[in-house]
């Protein structure tokens, strides 16, 4: 019995580290997330490599490209836009509109508390976590991910764990 896949709403964050790793490129293949992105998200890419591969993965249908067009998702929205940026505001009102889709964001301040409590902890999903997931459906190794792991640690990225293994064992954060 296959699961149902959960839809991830992307921030610029996650979205950036997928990028940067290339495991955009694996979203496809992972039947259990499927990955859309915020148009307000997509304008803040500055980078031109990854608006090439982010293009690429829109033309290709593994990235879907949404933005707020319910109302109680534009209501959401328009609470949030005052107080944080449009992109931020823009995901967490998709995300907080449908009960089945996660919010992948690795923000730590104001952003994840408002996300907090707007959706609590357990619909929000960092990049750490969407790797695992990767590793877990048999796409990625170990290995490959602690080499994703090292791209983003010398990009500034930090993680509290030496390896992917100890959290697929149980040992990690």
């Amino acid at each position: 019995m296959s699961r149902v896949p959960r839809t991830v709403v992307l921030y610029t964050d996650v979205l950036t580290n997928l990028v940067r790793t290339g495991l955009y490129a694996a979203s496809p293949l992972v039947t259990e997330l499927k990955f859309v992105l915020p148009e307000a998200v997509l304008h803040t890419i500055r980078d031109r490599s990854h608006c090439v591969a982010i293009e690429g993965a829109i033309a290709d249908g593994s990235l879907r490209l949404v933005r707020v067009e319910q109302p109680d998702a534009f209501a959401t929205y328009a609470e949030l836009k005052d107080e944080m940026g449009k992109g931020e505001a823009e995901c967490l009102a998709l995300a907080a509109n449908d009960a089945e889709w996660l919010l992948g964001s690795d923000q730590r301040r104001h952003f994840r508390r408002v996300a907090i409590q707007k959706i609590g902890t357990s619909r929000i999903v960092t990049t750490p976590g969407i790797i695992l997931q990767i590793v877990r459906c048999g796409v990625l190794s170990i290995e490959e991910a602690d080499q994703a792991k090292a791209i983003l640690e010398a990009h500034h990225f930090p993680m509290a764990f030496a390896s992917f293994r100890e959290l697929l064992d149980g040992k990690g954060p």
